[in-house]
Protein backbone atom coordinates (compact mmCIF):
# COMPACT_ATOMS: atom_id res chain seq x y z
CA UNK A 1 0.00 0.00 0.00
CA UNK A 2 1.57 3.37 -1.18
CA UNK A 3 1.82 6.09 1.63
CA UNK A 4 -1.07 8.15 0.07
CA UNK A 5 -3.32 5.59 -0.10
CA UNK A 6 -2.19 4.70 3.55
CA UNK A 7 -3.20 8.10 4.67
CA UNK A 8 -6.25 7.88 2.96
CA UNK A 9 -7.23 4.94 4.52
CA UNK A 10 -6.36 6.34 8.24
CA UNK A 11 -8.58 9.51 7.54
CA UNK A 12 -11.18 7.55 6.46
CA UNK A 13 -11.12 5.54 9.91
CA UNK A 14 -11.13 8.80 11.65
CA UNK A 15 -13.83 10.11 9.82
CA UNK A 16 -15.92 6.64 11.11
CA UNK A 17 -14.94 7.07 14.61
CA UNK A 18 -15.98 10.49 14.71
CA UNK A 19 -19.35 9.62 12.94
CA UNK A 20 -20.07 6.82 15.53
CA UNK A 21 -19.45 9.48 18.38
CA UNK A 22 -22.10 11.74 16.60
CA UNK A 23 -24.08 9.11 16.62
CA UNK A 24 -23.98 8.14 19.94
CA UNK A 25 -24.80 11.75 21.19
CA UNK A 26 -21.15 12.46 22.54
CA UNK A 27 -20.44 14.61 20.18
CA UNK A 28 -19.51 18.16 20.96
CA UNK A 29 -18.35 21.49 18.66
CA UNK A 30 -14.75 19.71 18.64
CA UNK A 31 -15.82 16.36 17.60
CA UNK A 32 -18.05 18.23 14.68
CA UNK A 33 -14.74 20.33 13.88
CA UNK A 34 -12.51 17.60 13.76
CA UNK A 35 -15.05 15.40 11.70
CA UNK A 36 -15.14 19.03 8.92
CA UNK A 37 -11.43 19.08 8.79
CA UNK A 38 -11.35 15.18 8.12
CA UNK A 39 -13.86 15.77 5.27
CA UNK A 40 -11.39 18.69 3.99
CA UNK A 41 -8.40 16.55 3.89
CA UNK A 42 -10.47 13.90 2.38
CA UNK A 43 -11.89 16.61 -0.72
CA UNK A 44 -15.19 16.49 0.79
CA UNK A 45 -16.14 20.54 1.21
CA UNK A 46 -20.27 19.95 1.51
CA UNK A 47 -19.50 17.47 4.25
CA UNK A 48 -16.71 19.90 5.86
CA UNK A 49 -19.24 23.35 5.66
CA UNK A 50 -22.63 20.87 6.95
CA UNK A 51 -19.65 19.87 10.20
CA UNK A 52 -18.06 23.37 10.61
CA UNK A 53 -21.22 25.11 10.38
CA UNK A 54 -22.86 22.06 13.01
CA UNK A 55 -19.70 23.20 15.24
CA UNK A 56 -20.28 26.52 15.21
CA UNK A 57 -23.39 26.42 16.38
CA UNK A 58 -22.55 24.77 19.38
CA UNK A 59 -19.63 26.69 19.78
CA UNK A 60 -19.37 30.21 17.95
CA UNK A 61 -16.23 31.40 18.98
CA UNK A 62 -14.30 29.08 16.97
CA UNK A 63 -12.26 30.95 14.60
CA UNK A 64 -10.44 28.09 13.53
CA UNK A 65 -14.09 26.49 12.77
CA UNK A 66 -15.08 30.06 10.60
CA UNK A 67 -11.72 29.75 8.79
CA UNK A 68 -12.05 26.08 7.76
CA UNK A 69 -15.74 26.93 6.70
CA UNK A 70 -14.51 29.70 4.96
CA UNK A 71 -11.47 27.82 2.92
CA UNK A 72 -13.95 25.02 2.46
CA UNK A 73 -16.29 27.74 0.70
CA UNK A 74 -13.68 28.67 -1.38
CA UNK A 75 -13.49 25.15 -2.62
CA UNK A 76 -17.02 25.27 -3.56
CA UNK A 77 -16.37 28.47 -5.07
CA UNK A 78 -18.52 30.55 -3.29
CA UNK A 79 -15.95 33.69 -2.37
CA UNK A 80 -18.89 35.39 -1.26
CA UNK A 81 -19.66 33.22 1.92
CA UNK A 82 -15.80 32.39 2.40
CA UNK A 83 -15.38 36.48 3.00
CA UNK A 84 -17.84 36.38 5.18
CA UNK A 85 -16.08 33.31 7.29
CA UNK A 86 -13.04 34.75 6.66
CA UNK A 87 -13.64 38.53 8.03
CA UNK A 88 -15.65 36.56 11.45
CA UNK A 89 -12.34 34.76 11.70
CA UNK A 90 -10.49 38.05 12.01
CA UNK A 91 -12.94 39.48 13.94
CA UNK A 92 -12.02 36.84 16.57
CA UNK A 93 -8.38 36.40 15.98
CA UNK A 94 -7.05 39.89 14.22
CA UNK A 95 -3.61 38.03 13.78
CA UNK A 96 -4.79 35.23 11.62
CA UNK A 97 -2.44 35.03 9.07
CA UNK A 98 -3.96 32.36 6.35
CA UNK A 99 -7.59 34.18 7.24
CA UNK A 100 -6.20 37.56 5.66
CA UNK A 101 -4.02 35.50 2.70
CA UNK A 102 -7.54 33.11 1.90
CA UNK A 103 -9.86 36.22 2.17
CA UNK A 104 -7.48 38.32 -0.37
CA UNK A 105 -7.79 35.55 -2.95
CA UNK A 106 -11.42 36.02 -2.24
CA UNK A 107 -11.87 39.48 -2.81
CA UNK A 108 -9.48 38.87 -6.11
CA UNK A 109 -12.05 36.21 -7.64
CA UNK A 110 -14.57 38.75 -6.73
CA UNK A 111 -12.91 40.93 -8.79
CA UNK A 112 -12.80 43.14 -5.45
CA UNK A 113 -9.06 44.31 -6.70
CA UNK A 114 -8.25 47.19 -3.80
CA UNK A 115 -9.57 44.50 -1.09
CA UNK A 116 -7.54 41.95 -2.25
CA UNK A 117 -4.57 44.41 -1.86
CA UNK A 118 -5.56 45.79 1.51
CA UNK A 119 -5.46 41.83 2.72
CA UNK A 120 -2.40 40.64 1.06
CA UNK A 121 -0.66 43.90 2.52
CA UNK A 122 -2.42 42.86 5.97
CA UNK A 123 -0.64 39.26 5.16
CA UNK A 124 2.61 40.20 4.03
CA UNK A 125 3.30 42.61 7.03
CA UNK A 126 2.45 39.52 9.49
CA UNK A 127 4.99 37.31 6.70
CA UNK A 128 6.76 39.44 4.50
CA UNK A 129 8.09 35.55 3.10
CA UNK A 130 4.85 34.38 2.09
CA UNK A 131 4.82 33.93 -1.55
CA UNK A 132 0.93 33.58 -2.21
CA UNK A 133 0.09 37.26 -0.88
CA UNK A 134 2.82 39.02 -3.42
CA UNK A 135 1.16 36.67 -5.80
CA UNK A 136 -2.31 37.72 -5.31
CA UNK A 137 -1.52 41.12 -4.53
CA UNK A 138 0.67 41.22 -8.00
CA UNK A 139 -2.11 39.86 -9.90
CA UNK A 140 -4.32 42.93 -8.70
CA UNK A 141 -1.95 45.51 -9.13
CA UNK A 142 -1.94 43.73 -12.76
CA UNK A 143 -5.53 43.39 -13.39
CA UNK A 144 -5.64 47.34 -12.44
CA UNK A 145 -2.87 48.08 -14.77
CA UNK A 146 -0.37 49.01 -12.48
CA UNK A 147 2.68 46.87 -13.92
CA UNK A 148 5.71 48.01 -12.07
CA UNK A 149 3.76 47.12 -8.75
CA UNK A 150 2.97 44.09 -10.08
CA UNK A 151 6.55 43.24 -11.46
CA UNK A 152 7.57 44.46 -7.97
CA UNK A 153 5.73 41.79 -6.84
CA UNK A 154 6.80 38.93 -9.43
CA UNK A 155 10.13 39.85 -8.22
CA UNK A 156 9.71 39.52 -4.50
CA UNK A 157 8.54 35.63 -4.93
CA UNK A 158 11.11 34.93 -7.03
CA UNK A 159 13.61 35.70 -4.42
CA UNK A 160 11.56 33.92 -1.21
CA UNK A 161 11.36 30.73 -3.85
CA UNK A 162 15.06 31.29 -4.69
CA UNK A 163 16.11 31.54 -0.92
CA UNK A 164 13.87 28.63 0.06
CA UNK A 165 15.30 26.44 -2.90
CA UNK A 166 18.77 27.00 -1.67
CA UNK A 167 17.79 26.28 1.64
CA UNK A 168 16.53 23.32 0.54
Amino acid sequence: MDTESSAVTRLQSALEELSRLIQTELADSTVYFERGVIHGQLSDPENAVRDFTEALRLDDSNADAYYNRGVAYAHLQQPIMAVDDFTITLSINPQHLDAYNNRAAAYLDLNQLQQAIKDADEAISLNDQLPTAYVIRGTAHSLLGQEELANQDREKVRLIIARNVRRN
